[in-house]
């Protein structure tokens, strides 16, 4: 029998007397110690599973869940490159494309009894910060469970903390290593006197013609950062002349 009253003076003594009383019939009794003073504002403020931790703590030997307890229980939690897989009891949410802004929080939900397998599911982009948006969101994923509308409100308000907790995985840059025959290419091409005449000529190669001076400036420009101070240009011109292109050439021309 577990025992769950009020945490005041009053409640603490009618729980001794009740236990007393259902001791002496041979019964074992549990008391649930609660962190409201109030019984009735403790279950209007906490979920079923934080309960369930006031049980496990009264007696840590029980293993008793109920249903509704059970449909709650997170069973997956797998982390993908563009966002994760989590499940509730046979309910599954794969989560892709978060986006997120100052007011907004979009990501495409596809939910499914299994999301990897073909069974019938339900695939949309929501912005979990709308109210609106996970109403309705709600009631898709209700009709598609079977399950109380109340039940799958709880799945996507957990969602959107794991939503606002997730980042992506960072991923170790990869260093090639220059071939020996490539650095020595490299270094010819350096040391060149017509270095500059076979630049023009690259320029020439990728659409940029004309504009000798500029391409030569802007080119060593990009190449100064290797310096511990680097050069910058600041390129000027009516409109439509061509200013983008030739900036971006050079990143053409010098790739990173």
């Amino acid at each position: 029998m577990y025992l769950c009253f009020d945490s005041d003076q009053a409640g603490k003594d009618g729980a001794t007397q009740a236990a007393a009383q259902l001791q002496k019939k041979g019964i074992t009794v549990y008391t649930v110690e609660l962190p409201d003073k109030d019984i009735t504002i403790y279950f209007n403020r906490h979920t079923p599973e934080e309960f369930e931790q006031l049980l496990k703590a009264a007696n840590p030997a029980s293993v008793e869940q109920s249903d509704s307890l059970n449909k709650r229980k997170q069973t997956l939690y797998q982390q993908e490159e563009h966002g994760f897989t989590v499940g509730y009891a046979t309910r599954q949410y794969q989560v892709k494309g978060i986006q997120r802004g100052d007011t907004q929080l979009k990501a495409t939900i596809k939910v499914s009894e299994d999301v990897a397998s073909s069974k019938p599911f339900e695939l949309t982009t929501i912005d979990l910060y709308s109210s609106r948006s996970r109403h309705w969101f709600a009631k898709l994923c209700a009709d598609l469970f079977a399950e109380p509308e109340a039940l799958i409100k709880e799945d996507l308000a957990k969602l959107l903390q794991l939503v606002e907790q997730w980042r992506p995985e960072k991923k170790e840059q990869q260093h090639t290593e220059i071939s020996t025959g490539d650095k020595e290419l490299a270094l010819s091409f350096l040391k060149s006197d017509d270095i500059f005449a076979a630049l023009l000529t690259d320029f020439d190669t990728l659409g940029v013609t004309g504009e000798k001076i500029n391409k030569l400036v802007g080119y060593l420009a990009a190449t100064s950062r290797k310096l511990a101070e680097p050069l910058s240009v600041l390129i000027q011109s009516r409109s439509a002349a061509g200013k983008s292109t030739l900036q971006g050439c050079h990143h053409l021309a010098d790739p990173r």
